[in-house]
């Protein structure tokens, strides 16, 4: 169990980087390619069509499936997804040789060696056998085909254990950056589960699924974020803002790409939007 907690509290990040989730990360996120993010990063491209950099760095988030491909380093990663957030190419499908027998075991989500089960039979009194879950969760499974998965601890989670008095059961961020159902203190407030996405920042600019601080400058561009925004689950599985044309529409008139900017400003990406900053800053 854990608390909730501000994971960059007591982060500094050096100038031109943001704290996120416990870590530094580039304030811009401007990429061509992968190689230009942060390992467990990848860059949607084709979102800005800028004149040099046409991406935006995104948080990975994977599908819990395991389709397992060998990478060039050698190592074996849970599927092309994960090979891909590891900034690694892909050698070919399926399992690195590297000593783990595909007769008796299964790499796991993690990329771990693991005895393989087909049923509770396999698995001791405190473990159970997850390969309906597996199953389940890869579209490409037929319901008629044999399932294949790996023992587990239970689940133990407060779903299941409950809490003491006065405590709640919620979905949290724990210290170790990993998300659980976890149970809460009276005082520790409550956590926004990771798939409802909602407007934050000091101006209401920022779409996430947690409080996120933001430089409190009101811009007039924010109000088409509050009037035409939509705030939702994007298909990389990230929250962020879904640009419908009505929004475009209105962003359009205070884009520096099309608007220009005044002698010493130059025009950049600053946050969420191209706007003029004076020649010499930083955003």
């Amino acid at each position: 169990g854990g608390i909730c907690m501000d994971l960059c509290a007591l982060i500094d990040c050096a100038p031109g980087y943001v704290c996120e989730a416990g870590e530094c990360i580039p304030q811009h996120g401007l990429c061509d390619n992968d190689y230009d993010c942060p390992i467990g990063w990848i860059c949607q491209e084709g979102i800005l069509a800028g004149p040099q950099h046409d991406g935006i760095c995104e948080r990975c988030g994977c599908p819990d499936i395991y389709s397992p491909v060998c990478g060039v380093d050698g190592r074996t990663y849970g599927n092309e997804c994960e090979a891909r957030c590891a900034h690694v190419r892909v050698a070919h499908e399926g399992e690195c040789n590297d000593g783990c027998p595909v007769d008796t075991h299964i790499r796991n989500f993690l990329g771990q060696c693991v005895p393989k089960c087909y049923g509770p039979e396999q698995c001791g009194d405190e473990q159970h056998c997850n390969a309906p879950d597996v199953c389940l969760q890869d579209p490409a499974c037929p319901e008629c085909d044999v399932c294949v998965g790996w023992c587990e601890p239970p689940a133990g989670d407060c779903r299941t254990n409950g809490c003491e008095a006065g405590w709640t059961c919620d979905y949290c961020q724990t210290a170790d950056g990993q998300a659980e159902w976890i149970c809460l203190s009276p005082n520790a407030g409550a956590c926004l589960p990771p798939d409802e996405c909602r407007p934050t920042g000091c101006n209401g600019e920022i779409c996430a699924n947690q409080d996120v601080a933001s430089p409190c400058v009101a811009l007039p561009e924010f109000a088409c974020y509050q009037e035409f925004g939509v705030c939702e689950i994007q298909p990389w599985g990230e929250c962020g803002w879904t640009q419908t044309p009505e929004f475009d529409e209105c962003i359009s008139h205070f884009d520096c790409r099309t608007q220009g900017c005044e002698d010493g400003t130059y025009c950049g990406y600053c946050w969420i939007s191209w706007e003029c900053i004076p020649d010499g800053a930083v955003c």
